[in-house]
């Protein structure tokens, strides 16, 4: 019986996932009036966005961004991702956008998460090979010894070096997109 549910459930999802995509506008235009020109930019489905969000204190994060899905009812959907592959859907209202970027950009805490864990298997060769040193392991397992080394070193460079690579990243990343910022005598969302 809860086989059936689980199925029954996973149709409806995907029914209502699809109903839902196919009222999406599928693609975002943006565009900027000047006294000699309309300047349009369309960010399409699939393309990634960050979002730089007016009036956001911590602990609400400032950037918002993933995949553009599309835009309905003054809010622009988008699509997040995990390391694990999970995926949620987002949403922000046009009227909370301070700035909107286009091109190759991520959010902090999914560069964050990234480079953490690049750096954490980066370390374990090195973990191995401290717990195969006789002067770590006296008294203790050579596996214990290192999982304990790889534990500590991943978590300080998950304090240290990760925020400081993905900071890097992160502020090069917005560089090298396309910035439009959203207001009166700037750009618009249609």
């Amino acid at each position: 019986m809860p086989l059936n549910n689980a199925i029954l459930f996973l149709i409806t999802i995907t029914a209502s996932l699809t109903i839902l995509n196919a009222n999406y506008n599928q693609s975002l235009i943006l565009k900027k009036e000047s006294s000699n020109s309309i300047d349009e930019y369309s960010i399409n489905s699939n393309d990634l966005i960050l979002i730089k969000c007016k009036n956001k204190i911590f602990p609400d994060p400032k950037f918002l961004g993933g995949q553009f899905i599309g835009t309905k009812d003054n809010y622009i959907f988008f699509e997040t991702k995990t390391l694990l592959g999970r995926k949620s859907l987002e949403s922000v209202n046009l009227n909370d956008i301070e700035a909107v970027y286009a091109g190759n950009v991520r959010t902090w805490k999914d560069l964050h998460r990234k480079w953490s864990l690049y750096l954490s298997l980066l370390i374990i060769p090195g973990s191995i090979e401290m717990g195969n040193s006789s002067y770590v392991t006296d008294g203790v397992s050579k596996e214990f010894a290192a999982i304990s080394a790889w534990s500590m070193f991943s978590m300080l460079s998950y304090l240290t070096y990760a925020p400081i690579i993905s900071s890097i990243d992160f502020n090069k990343r917005n560089r090298n997109a396309i910035k439009f910022i959203i207001g009166p005598d700037h750009w618009s969302i249609n």
